[in-house]
């Protein structure tokens, strides 16, 4: 078993998130491993993340969608946007 999917990441994310670094960071080592870790961090984070209390589960899914469209190989900015998007829902819906 290769050690991503031992730590809980499908193959192929992992591939897109190696990649992203690279690219961004051709001749930083340090740098890509820092971004890996980090990009790992907020995958595992989205795919685990529970609608809060006073969500509709539409609107809950319309949130997530949005930010995979947006940020498709950026799982930092997924995690900040979804973020960011259910405490405006929250607060414009009064809760």
């Amino acid at each position: 078993m290769r050690a991503e999917v031992a730590m809980g990441i499908h193959e192929g994310v992992m591939e897109r998130i190696k990649a992203q670094a690279r690219q961004e960071y051709p001749n930083d080592y340090s740098m890509q491993a820092y971004t890996v870790e980090w990009e790992v961090e907020a995958y595992r984070e989205l795919v685990s993340y529970q609608r809060p209390a006073g969500v509709a589960l539409e609107d809950f899914h319309q949130i997530l969608d949005g930010a995979e469209q947006e940020y498709p190989d950026d799982y930092s900015l997924q995690k900040y946007s979804v973020e960011s998007e259910i405490r405006s829902y929250l607060k414009l819906h009064g809760r």
